[in-house]
């Protein structure tokens, strides 16, 4: 993941469906995000970010407005997400080191 993918249709659903299952299993109060979060390049990836088109998480008018916010204030961050769930009762720790293959040991290391 590269931070300025953040906020796609494709989080919609990701973020949707986590903040579903913590909510419904009772046992479920916060959660591990690994993001495998890398180094930003010049690809046109994470450009979809009209909603209406997204085939999941579109019930969800929360999170839309949420990323929507954050991509339209230039706030494409990963760690944009932490409020949101937290505001839904979810504690959520976010390990945001840059991913690099070759310390992919070391990296998963560091997770706690």
């Amino acid at each position: 993941m590269k931070n300025k993918y953040f906020g796609d249709t494709r989080d919609l659903f990701k973020y949707d469906l986590i903040l579903k299952i913590t909510q419904e299993v009772v046992s479920i109060h916060r959660f591990l995000f690994i993001p495998m979060l890398t180094s930003d390049d010049d690809s046109s990836d994470g450009n979809k970010t009209n909603y209406i088109k997204a085939k999941a998480g579109t019930q969800n008018k929360e999170l839309m407005t949420h990323l929507k916010d954050c991509v339209n204030r230039d706030r494409r961050n990963i760690m944009e997400i932490e409020p949101y769930f937290k505001s839904n009762g979810v504690e959520i720790y976010i390990h945001e080191e840059l991913f690099i293959h070759r310390n992919r040991r070391d990296y998963f290391g560091k997770v706690k």
